[in-house]
């Protein structure tokens, strides 16, 4: 009976150290996954036009003033804008 139950114990071990580096490797792949997608964040400068997704809406992200935007907006749902204008003179100046 003494045995069985060493031999039950080591075998616990043996299988809780492969749970342990099975998790270790898992969670490993997801910081990857998250760090790949966290590279394409885009950088956001004072009193720049943005396209509010939800909205589709221009808003400026901080008055002229110097006003903060009163509600916050997740980065993921904004998009530089891009003026059709300066878009129209570009293309003017390239052809």
């Amino acid at each position: 009976m003494a045995q069985r139950v060493r031999g039950l114990v080591d075998t616990l071990l043996v299988i809780r150290q492969a749970a342990i580096f099975q998790v270790q490797k898992a969670q490993n792949r997801q910081k990857q996954l998250h760090d790949r997608k966290i590279q394409n964040i885009t950088e956001f400068g004072i009193g720049e036009k943005v396209l509010v997704f939800f909205d589709w809406k221009v808003v400026k992200l901080c008055t002229m003033e110097g006003q903060v935007v009163s509600t916050p907006i997740s980065t993921s749902l904004i998009k530089k804008y891009r003026d059709r204008q300066r878009d129209t003179e570009r293309e003017r100046i390239l052809n």
